[in-house]
């Protein structure tokens, strides 16, 4: 508690995990909690790696492709751009 201020009901679930030596599964347990509050939020978390940087325009380009999909209706993107120099063309 020194380290950091949390919720006492966090504190308590850290507690718990430590009387049953689960401590060593915490990471485990974050991003697992990360996963269900994506997918319950309909948050959607998205990696486009490209030959070459992509504009702003560029990339309002691919947000814009992302949103008009009817399969995308109501998600919400985190959208990471990665360049690969490799590729020959495209995404």
């Amino acid at each position: 508690m020194e380290t950091a201020s949390f919720q006492p009901l966090t504190m308590k679930f850290l507690e718990v995990l430590a009387e049953n030596k689960r401590l060593v599964y915490l990471k485990q347990i974050a991003e697992m909690y990360g996963k269900l509050y994506s997918m319950f939020n309909n948050e959607e978390k998205i990696t486009i790696i490209s030959a070459a940087t992509l504009t702003s325009a560029q990339q309002s380009q691919v947000h814009d492709a992302l949103k008009a999909n009817p399969d995308n209706a109501g998600k919400e993107f985190t959208i990471e751009y990665k360049v690969d120099e490799a590729i020959v063309g495209g995404l």
